[in-house]
């Protein structure tokens, strides 16, 4: 391993000398021996140097994305507000990306009500990302649809809990137990506007790293992929702690 760190920074730092402005041939293959004789006299110290340059760098990439979440989440659109249920005055906010046709989103869904049942204090914010196919995106039309007409919840619920291939007929029952204007949602969800409003929501997600589903913003923590109860309280109990040390 030490001589691999060797030959990289050999490798890298070796043709940056060589082709330094103000040096002869004779002093730049001086320098040259130097360079090597350091590297074989001091391994640790280049290992130590690299490893540092690679924290330093984890550091800024993270400081980045930390920017990145906290300005989607300052610019979430007032619209949204119809995408979601539990406490708006809480102290703790759940942004969570899905799709109505991924299995663990389903599972997902059920510890978010769990949480909401158990937890007073949280409010939490659905974010349609259609990803998994056109059944996937006409779910996710109807679900614009039915925040459009009041009935976001109720429609997201039946969805979540309806157990079987989503397809047309099936997603007209659903709206339609959720209270929905079938009807008038049916030329609706074709509308361009909410294909734009999707599609918006998935290149925002990806900004910030959600390409997949389910992911969750739990405050400013991103967490990617299922939580279960157990998991999702821990993360909340995380994030008031760190939000109390902040204070």
């Amino acid at each position: 391993m030490i001589r691999f760190f060797m030959f990289v920074t050999a490798l890298t730092f070796l043709p940056m000398v060589a082709v330094a402005e103000g040096f002869t041939d004779e002093q730049r293959a001086e320098i040259k021996e130097i360079v090597k004789e350091a590297i074989m006299e001091n391994p640790q110290t280049m290992i130590d140097s690299i490893e540092a340059y690679r924290i330093a760098q984890e550091e800024e990439a993270q400081a980045e994305q930390d920017e990145k979440i906290a300005a989607y989440i300052k610019n979430l659109p007032k619209e949204l507000d119809a995408y979601s249920v539990g406490n708006p005055d809480g102290d703790v906010h759940i942004i969570e990306f899905f799709d109505y046709n991924c299995g663990y989103c389903k599972k997902a869904f059920e510890e978010v009500m769990k949480i909401l049942e158990d937890d007073k204090q949280v409010y939490v914010t659905f974010i349609e990302m259609p990803i998994l196919g056109p059944s996937s995106q006409e779910a996710s039309q109807w679900g614009v649809v039915a925040a459009r007409q009041g009935k976001y919840f109720e429609y997201h619920q039946a969805a979540m809990n309806f157990n079987g291939q989503l397809n047309s007929e099936e997603l007209e029952k659903i709206a339609k137990k959720a209270g929905l204007d079938v009807k008038k949602g049916k030329k609706e969800k074709d509308m361009i506007d909410v294909a734009e409003f999707l599609e918006d929501n998935k290149e925002k997600a990806a900004s910030i790293g959600f390409t997949g589903t389910p992911g969750f913003l739990i405050n400013t923590m991103p967490v990617r992929g299922y939580l279960d109860y157990e998991r999702m309280q821990e993360a909340i109990a995380s994030v008031r702690e760190k939000d109390k040390a902040d204070e």
